[in-house]
């Protein structure tokens, strides 16, 4: 009998494949492979269906179970054991193991790394407002926090608004600054280079409606052939239909 203390499907792990079967050849891989079908299906002999399958004579077989032994891939009952062999779980080597572990821990310092950029961008953020503008009061943090953290605008834009809000406002103050955000905010802006973007198209619409009035402007006498001359009988029919419209 053959008992396998993995989980109960013929998945084949990559380990078998990319780390065991470079040491301890292919036939070796069959054979265990084999035994986990016999397994999976709960052959009670298995002896003469695998030497069947595989082709082996006993010799050549019992030297392929030598090497799934050393490799920890099966492991022997004894005469009191009813299971004869036992199948094992291939595991990762300690070096691909190590290399999980690196690539993990990478991943989380690129994350610790990025918290701590946005760390100090909010703080930058504050310390302009301080520069800027003046102290802010214990309101006043919540409230920057919450458009960084809540709805999402990027510091970089706090800052421009930090800036216009200096510039622009008789008393600059938070009030000020939160009216500056909730424009651009409504505006779909929530980052820096989104609000040079719409910058830009407003310029060229300006631009677009300045050249088109100039064009207008270039001719103030109307062309005669754009008009008609005015049928008096039809004002007057107009006039008798729409009476109130058209007092004297």
């Amino acid at each position: 009998m053959i008992k396998y203390s993995g989980e109960k499907h013929l998945a084949i792990s990559e380990v078998l494949i990319k780390e065991y079967q470079p040491v301890i050849g292919p036939l070796a891989v069959m054979v265990w492979i084999d035994l986990l079908y016999f397994a999976k299906r709960e052959f009670t002999e298995w002896e003469e269906p695998i030497l069947a399958l595989t082709g082996l004579s006993k010799e050549e077989l019992i030297n392929q179970f030598e090497l799934l032994e050393e490799a920890d891939l099966i492991g022997l009952g004894d005469d009191s054991d009813p299971v004869k062999i036992y199948l094992n779980e291939p595991k990762p080597s300690k070096k691909e193991t190590e290399a999980a572990a690196t690539a993990i821990s990478t991943d989380q310092t690129k994350v610790d790394q990025s918290l701590a950029d946005d760390k100090k961008k909010i703080e930058a953020v504050y310390d302009y407002y301080h520069e800027k503008i003046g102290l802010m009061g214990a309101r006043d943090y919540p409230l920057l926090n919450e458009w960084m953290e809540v709805r999402g605008m990027s510091p970089e834009l706090i800052a421009r608004a930090i800036e216009v809000t200096a510039e622009n406002a008789q008393f600059p103050s938070m009030k000020y600054l939160d009216g500056v955000l909730k424009n651009w905010y409504n505006a779909n802006i929530k980052t820096l280079k989104e609000l040079d973007q719409l910058k830009v198209k407003t310029s060229n619409k300006n631009e677009k409606t300045s050249r088109f009035t100039s064009l207008r402007g270039q001719s103030t006498t109307p062309q005669k052939s754009m008009y008609k001359d005015v049928d008096m009988e039809k004002v007057r029919k107009w006039k008798e239909l729409f009476k109130d419209d058209y007092k004297d």
